[in-house]
């Protein structure tokens, strides 16, 4: 019948009294075993007699035993000592409490009560240890104790009352209790006087019971127990375990302080008192009826300059300091799982000094949980200067049902301290699950390392409804350990780092650094790791991964949706994933997102934004492998890069095994319409680098560095231009963007890939694996000198940016227009023309050679290289022009043997009369009439006299119906047809509003240059030779700021003066972030030189909007007019 002490108590106000002990005789009581001569026997027929009242004299408990299990009585109401009435009852080895009424229930509260004025002295001569007295409380549905006193009780022996969360004995105010010899009591109340003494022989202890808990709610002044001694003052406990103070002179105990107990629950018990500082004790033990070994802890006195744990009830602030606690879930009180818990409002946790928590599971096994700290409906807050480490250990081997997690709050959990949290099987074979931190939210600005080793599943961080944010550190390792670092629920829809994240989990079956499940619920999610953020995740597995499709790819980031996901990364994210092999796979379906097995960066969504303007770092190895995996169930994918991607992959092949840099799909187009698929790449290098793994041999065709997908249920698009959204503005390609034509995935559906490739000699299109993508270099380059034979040509480079380094080479061709090859050996910044150059154009190549710049810089001598005469050979070109007209020379200066273009356009009203060329001597030059008002010379050894006469006259008729004369541009549109810059889009049409392409603006550049393209491939050739473009994306639409580029590069090539833009602001036009690097000097001097104006209201530049045929008209006639 004995029970294990179940709890420590309720917290109650406490206070003091300080009665007289009232003494018996001694012989009055004592007598032998069975020795009841003169006593009254009291049975149940006994009791009803006395109607349960008992006058003075001496009485002995009789029961009956109808079931060998000794004798009991059962009693149908209180026993009452009556005021006057003196009472020794001798229990006689009988188990007495209240008898049960048809529902079970005690029917009655107290066993016995001592009135005012009533005296009863307890003893029991049995030797045998099956005497009990017991109220209410010690049985199912009750709460009373066994006696209440009002008067004087005496007890000498017997056992009263087992081990019970609630009082054996209510010692009232007023009342007087003595206690000598060794009588089993566990638990009582007193606003009494309590002695630890009767009859001169003291109180030596329970032989039940280690100590004797007292809950004091007397009057402070008065003494809580008297007649104590050396020998049995540390018997007596406050309910948290705590120590009365002893005062050896005047043998009492009493309490200094009253104690309000708070909210927090410690170890299972709500016996934390407010203000009070405590020691805590931790210490192994044996459960007295199991054997059971465990840890089990308490509260004992402290003080402010020596103390474990303070409690502050209304800040609800728990502060430890230089705690050690070691604690078994076995021994909570009240079925408790935490050894911290708080069920209501939000637990700060202050810390001081070095603080280390371990908490063993059950150790029989049942399913109790078993967590450190946790807040119930709250949050909690780590704070302070000081540490803390949390070791979670499993108390058996058993592990189901059985969630073992250090922190867990209904909120959020926030850290600013430095908190560790660890766990491990032990010495125990387990291979069960822990969770670090479980919480809705999650921050943290402190320091927060968690590591698990040897489980058979671990969770660093759950954040499952809230956001996830740090700005501090966290580092997460596991070791031989499946799981995921940190697991953002499907309700999760924020992650913000600013701070340092680390996520390592080697050689695991399974592992995700952050994973975050969402894909059936219609929600948004935002990830972004900001400038000073720095995430670096190591994951790799033991075995063949599994397929994406199957939730568990070996993964740096595993980020899901049914919504919208956008990712953005300003920081520094590095992610390593690597499989031992990658997984069979029997499917031939290409291309398709599921079967990727292991990934750097994986996010599945409705739609899809990533944007990087920091550094990736991205490594996928040995399986079916992509550093970058996008799939939008729904219309659009936007990927965007002004930083720095470095993404490597290999692959160790076999059947249907592939491995991609950069892969994303929309698998279910029905509509058959294009969707938006874009890949920005601008600013900083992209490097990709697809491979076989070492040792491995894999075809060419299962590597791609990027493949942009767009597939397609039934009807396919007619336009397959809008299917190559790859838009490298600015940045220097390893090859063309292109668009491949899958006609059947596997599944009987037509997918395009947009990807980078290369031609083959028999036109196939073969995808670039390994490339580098770096910003075009910007800047000026033109050549010093004179073209003569015996001169030397300087590079003159200016306006590169400031971190670039560059190469020189020379090269010879016999045209303008090209092919050049290089001059051997000739890479300085100087170059001596020799008769081997006669004849022939010199072009100077200048390449950047710092990994971080790409493309070329060009300049072109603007003749052939000639032998030098008793003149300068560079000769001058006077305009002498009449009114009502004018002419442009595309050169100011020339050489002997060069083609100059004369463009002539007369006022409204008149037409050109006459036009000549005459040289210092007086001679006439030969003029080539090319149309539209445009005639060439050869420049001979001297200067030369252009002369025009212009008189009235009709203009040509103007052919196109779709200009009306009071269109806003079209006295410049007219202007550009009748100088042959510019021709309609059909005999009869122009087109104003229409885009003008990257080639359209290289043909009339060319044609500006007295250079007539045959077509649009020559014109690209003009481009490329003079350094007016990169010649990529020739049909995508050319915007504001390429325009503006390639204007001013043409001014640079023919020497106009491009200082204008030198000191124009263009800072005050509220878009000018958005022009690129390259692009600034041009649009400083074409907003300088007028030829380009703000947009709307005036105050944007709109350099990434694309120009109109119309715009392109005004812009050549504020030039060249």
């Amino acid at each position: 019948m004995k029970k294990r002490v179940l709890s420590t108590l309720c917290a109650l106000a406490l206070c003091l009294t300080l009665l007289p002990v009232t003494a018996g005789a001694a012989d009055q009581w004592e007598h032998s075993e069975g020795s009841h001569s003169g006593w009254t026997e009291l049975t149940s027929s006994k009791l009803d007699d006395l109607n349960y009242t008992l006058s003075s004299g001496k009485y002995y408990l009789s029961g009956t035993d109808p079931y060998g299990w000794g004798a009991s009585l059962s009693l149908l109401q209180s026993i009452i000592i009556p005021n006057g009435a003196t009472v020794i009852l001798c229990l006689n080895d009988v188990l007495c409490s209240p008898g049960f009424d048809s529902e079970y229930l005690p029917v009655c509260d107290v066993a016995i009560t001592v009135e005012q004025g009533g005296t009863l002295t307890i003893c029991d001569c049995s030797p045998n240890d099956g005497s009990y007295l017991g109220g209410s409380g010690s049985m199912l549905g009750g709460t009373g104790p066994a006696i209440e006193n009002h008067g004087t009780l005496n007890i000498v022996s017997g056992n009263i009352g087992y081990g019970s969360q609630y009082p054996v004995i209510d010692n009232n105010e007023g009342a007087t209790l003595s206690l000598g010899g060794s009588p089993d009591l566990y638990y009582i109340t007193s606003a009494g006087t309590i002695s630890a003494s009767y009859e001169e022989t003291p109180f030596t202890g329970s032989t039940l019971y280690s100590y004797l808990y007292i809950d004091y709610t007397g009057d402070l002044g008065n003494p809580v127990v008297t007649h104590v001694n050396d020998d049995n003052c540390d018997l007596f406990l406050k309910p948290d375990g705590g120590n009365f103070t002893y005062n050896a002179q005047a043998g009492t105990l009493t309490l200094e302080v009253p104690v309000t107990y708070g909210s927090l629950i410690f170890a299972g018990s709500q016996t934390v008192g407010d203000g009070v500082y405590y020691q805590i004790d931790s210490y192994k033990t044996n459960d007295p009826n199991s054997g059971t070994e465990y840890y089990e802890v308490k509260l004992s006195d402290g003080d402010k300059n020596d103390y474990n744990l303070f409690w502050d009830e209304e800040s609800k602030t728990l502060t430890l300091q230089d705690a050690k606690v070691i604690s078994s879930v076995f021994g909570f009180q009240n079925s408790a799982e935490s050894l911290f818990s708080l069920a209501s409002g939000t637990l700060t946790v202050n810390l001081i000094g070095e603080n280390e928590i371990t908490v063993y599971s059950h150790s029989d096994g049942i399913n109790r949980d078993a967590y450190a700290f946790e807040s119930q409906d709250g949050g909690i807050v780590f704070q302070g200067d000081g540490s803390l480490a949390v070791t979670m250990l499993p108390g058996t081997e058993q592990t189901g049902g059985i969630d073992i997690t250090g922190i867990i709050a209904f909120e959020t959990v926030e850290n600013r301290a430095d908190l560790t949290i660890s766990g491990s099987p032990g010495s125990l074979t387990w291979s069960g699950d822990m969770t670090g931190v479980s919480c809705d939210s999650f921050t943290n600005s402190g320091a927060l390392d968690i590591e698990f080793s040897n489980l058979s599943n671990g969770v660093g961080i759950i954040v499952d409804g809230g956001t996830f944010t740090n700005s501090g550190t966290v580092d997460i390792q596991f070791t031989e350990t499946d799981g995921v670092g940190i697991f953002l629920g499907q309700n999760t829809s924020r992650f913000h780092n600013s701070g340092s994240v680390t996520v390592d989990i080697p050689a695991a079956d399974s592992a995700q650094g952050i994973l975050r499940h969402g894909s059936q619920t219609e929600n948004g999610f935002i990830w972004t790791n900001a400038a000073k953020g720095q995430i670096i995740i190591s994951v790799s597995n033991h075995g063949a991964a599994t397929a994406a499709f199957g939730g568990g790819a070996l993964a740096g980031l595993d980020l899901r949706s049914g919504g919208h996901i956008e990712l953005n990364n300003d920081g520094s994210l590095k992610v390593t994933a690597e499989s031992e092999r990658p997984a069979p796979l029997s499917m031939a379906d290409w291309p398709y997102w599921w079967y990727f097995d292991t990934v750097g960066l994986l996010l599945l969504a409705d739609t899809c934004t990533l944007t990087n303007t920091g550094t990736m770092d991205l490594t996928a190895l040995n399986g079916y492998t992509a550093g970058i995996s996008v799939c939008a169930d729904e219309t659009s994918i936007s990927i965007a890069n002004s930083g720095t991607m470095d993404i490597t992959t290999t692959t160790q092949g076999g059947e249907n095994i592939r491995s991609v840099g950069i892969y994303a799909q929309l698998p279910f187009i029905t509509d058959g319409q294009v969707k938006e698929l874009p890949f920005t790449m601008q600013g900083d290098a992209i490097r990709i680098s697809t491979s076989a793994a070492d040792g491995f041999t894999v075809e060419d065709d299962k590597l791609m560095g990027i493949c942009l997908v767009q597939t397609f249920e039934g009807n396919v698009p007619s336009d397959l231009n809008s299917l190559q959204q790859i838009n490298a503005e600015g940045m220097a390609l390893p090859g063309e963007p292109v668009v491949i034509k899958v006609d059947n995935d596997g599944t009987g559906k037509t997918a395009f890939i947009n990807t980078i490739g290369t031609a083959a000699a028999d036109g196939t299109i073969i995808p670039v694996t390994d490339m580098t993508v770096l910003p075009l270099i910007t800047g000026t380059v033109s050549i010093g000198g004179r073209a003569l034979v015996g001169s030397t040509l300087t590079a003159q480079v200016s306006d590169l940016p400031s971190d670039a380094t560059v190469s020189y080479q020379w090269q010879v061709s016999d045209s303008a227009d090209g092919p050049f090859t290089n001059l051997a050996g000739q890479t300085d910044t100087t170059l001596l023309l020799t008769s081997d150059h006669a004849g022939k154009y010199i072009r100077l190549v200048v390449t950047p050679t710092d990994g971080i710049y790409g493309g070329t810089l060009t300049a072109l001598t603007y003749s052939r290289v000639s032998y030098p005469d008793s003149s300068d050979p560079s000769y001058s070109i006077k305009l002498d022009i009449g009114d009502h007209g004018s002419v442009h020379s595309s050169h100011r200066t020339a050489e002997a043997g060069e083609t100059v273009t004369l463009t002539v356009t007369p006022d409204d009203g008149y037409v050109l009369k006459g036009l000549t060329v005459t040289d210092s001597r007086g001679n006439a030059l030969e003029l080539d009439p090319k149309g539209s008002n445009r005639y060439t010379f050869k420049m001979p050894a001297r200067a030369v006299t252009v002369k025009a006469e212009f008189v009235p006259g009709s203009l040509s008729a103007f052919p196109f119906t779709d200009v009306a004369e009071n269109y806003w541009a079209y006295n410049e549109i007219a202007w550009t047809y009748e100088n042959g810059y510019m021709s309609g889009t059909t005999a009869t049409t122009f087109n104003p509003g229409g885009a003008i392409t990257r080639q359209q603006v290289w043909m009339i550049l060319a044609r500006m240059s007295g250079t007539y393209p045959a077509n649009m491939t020559e014109a690209k050739a003009w481009a490329l030779a003079n350094g007016i473009s990169d010649g990529t994306n020739p049909g995508n639409p050319v915007t504001r700021q390429q325009l503006a580029a390639m204007l001013y590069r043409y001014a640079v090539l023919f020497g106009y003066d491009v200082s204008v833009g030198e000191s124009s602001n263009i800072l005050s036009y509220t878009d000018v972030e958005q022009v690129s690097e390259y692009a600034i000097p041009a649009m400083q001097w074409a907003c300088g030189a007028g030829i380009i104006a703000g947009t709307g209201d005036g105050s944007t530049l709109s350099p990434h909007g694309t120009a109109t045929r119309a715009q392109l008209a005004v812009m050549l006639y504020r030039w060249l007019a």
